[in-house]
């Protein structure tokens, strides 16, 4: 499914999906595999979230379309980020921003952002993302 059907399709639940993936997945350095089941844990979606039943499915359809490697096992698929650059690809959020990239995305822990543009702004919304989480949590 192309991202800008799933915007028209599910609108602010695919947009939060996607704020909440990319919250988790920046925690995921070079060399870390998790299970879909870790990500959805890490991510904190509330129950009746808006998206249905097949939310881990929407969840592997992004994870391939941001270029993440997926390895096939008997206890169930596991991914990792890639450590190779691979070719360019184009990625389009449900919020329609265009990324290019040869790696995995969203970024992990990048320390230079004049080489990523669109990090800086990425960075300070998984962390102001991450504070919310925390204050839920103590609350």
């Amino acid at each position: 499914m192309h991202p800008h059907e799933l915007k028209s399709k599910y609108g602010k639940p695919m947009r939060q999906l996607e704020s909440a993936m990319i919250v988790a997945l920046s925690g995921y350095g070079d060399g870390k595999w998790f299970s879909l089941s870790q990500l959805m844990k890490e991510m904190r979606l509330p129950l009746d979230f808006a998206l249905g039943n097949d939310v881990e499915g929407l969840v592997a359809q992004r994870l391939a379309a941001w270029n993440w490697y997926r390895h096939n096992a008997q206890r169930g698929d596991r991914f990792v980020r890639r450590n190779h650059k691979t070719e360019t690809k184009l990625i389009i959020l449900a919020d329609r921003r265009n990324i290019k990239t040869d790696a995995s995305w969203p970024p992990h822990e990048v320390k230079d952002t004049t080489s990523v543009p669109e990090s800086t702004g990425l960075l300070s919304r998984i962390r102001k993302r991450k504070r919310s989480l925390q204050l839920q949590r103590t609350t």
